[in-house]
C-alpha cells in the first residue's frame, strides 16, 4: 500500500491537488497514460473525497473518441474500487 494517503492526511491536503501524472486519461484514450488509477481512486476513497474529476486529454484530432474511451475506462476503474462516478 502506498503512503500517499498518510502524506495527504499529515499535510491536510486535498488529493485532487496532487500531481499524479502526465497523461491522465491515457495516450489515445483508455488508461494508456502514467497515472495509477487504482491507487488514485483508493486514495480518494480513503480521504472521503466527493467532488469533481476532470480529464485532460490535450488537443488532438481524435479528442472526442479519446474522451469517450478515457471516461469509460475511468468509470470502470472507479467502480472496481467501489466508487460510483456520477455523470
Amino acid at each position: 500500500q502506498s503512503e500517499i494517503p498518510n502524506t495527504i492526511t499529515q499535510r491536510n491536503e486535498n488529493p485532487m491537488n496532487r500531481d499524479l501524472g502526465r497523461s491522465g486519461g491515457g495516450g489515445g484514450g483508455g488508461g494508456g497514460g502514467t497515472i495509477d488509477w487504482e491507487e488514485f481512486f483508493r486514495v480518494l476513497k480513503v480521504q472521503g473525497y466527493d467532488g469533481y474529476l476532470g480529464l485532460d486529454l490535450g488537443n488532438r484530432p481524435t479528442l472526442v473518441e479519446d474522451l469517450k474511451q478515457s471516461a469509460a475506462f475511468v468509470v470502470k476503474t472507479a467502480a472496481e474500487q467501489g466508487i460510483t462516478i456520477r455523470k
